[in-house]
């Protein structure tokens, strides 16, 4: 299964001259903890509950008060970073939208990240990928993939001709068919079923 089968399309998103408080505000209204950071249709950088907080971190005791209210909407005056540029994560984490669910799960898990922002080959936003829609492809279970795999053979009139068993959302297919690219249509299409992880594909 690929990135572009669970990834999250509807992507909010702001840009590095938007203030700090239109972007704690869509959090906030959302309930999400973070947003890509977009220039001319680029990710260029994330903004997220982490760079928040180690804004206010950094600030001194005097100043603190001025950051919270430039942030929240008080009346003293702003504090010098107030734009999302100045106070993003820059250059982020990109997954592709055709990358394999496992790989974006790899990727996620080595940087430590709860989203990654998915882009198409050219480089522009297409979605944006969470832990929860990684986990709605791990947490399905083997009996309603292995119903979708026997669908999808006899579908294509492969039913005869191709064995599949699935354990642990990875799909093994066996058997014989006329022609090598039948085997090679039938893997491509039962891995974009919602839960498979693999596909190991042994017909020949």
């Amino acid at each position: 299964m690929k990135v572009s089968d669970v990834m999250t399309r509807d992507v909010l998103s702001v840009g590095p001259e938007d203030r700090l408080r239109h972007a704690a505000t869509v959090m906030r209204e959302h309930r999400i903890g973070g947003l890509p950071v977009i220039d001319a249709g680029k990710v260029i950088g994330m903004i997220t509950e982490s760079d928040f907080l180690n804004m206010a971190a950094e600030t001194r005791d005097g100043e603190r008060h001025r950051f919270l209210d430039a942030l929240f909407g008080g009346h003293r005056a702003a504090h010098p970073s107030t734009l999302v540029g100045e106070a993003m994560t820059k250059d982020p984490v990109t997954v592709e939208d055709s990358m394999s669910i496992r790989e974006a799960a790899r990727q996620m898990k080595r940087h430590k990240i709860k989203r990654v922002p998915v882009v198409a080959e050219n480089g522009r936003l297409v979605g944006i990928l969470s832990r929860a829609d990684v986990m709605k492809v791990f947490a399905r279970e083997d009996d309603a993939i292995a119903t979708d795999v026997a669908e999808i053979l006899h579908r294509y009139r492969f039913d005869h001709q191709v064995d599949a068993v699935t354990i642990d959302g990875k799909v093994v297919i066996s058997g014989e068919v006329e022609h090598r690219s039948g085997a090679e249509l039938i893997e491509e299409v039962i891995f974009r079923i919602l839960g498979v992880i693999e596909v190991e594909n042994k017909v020949t």
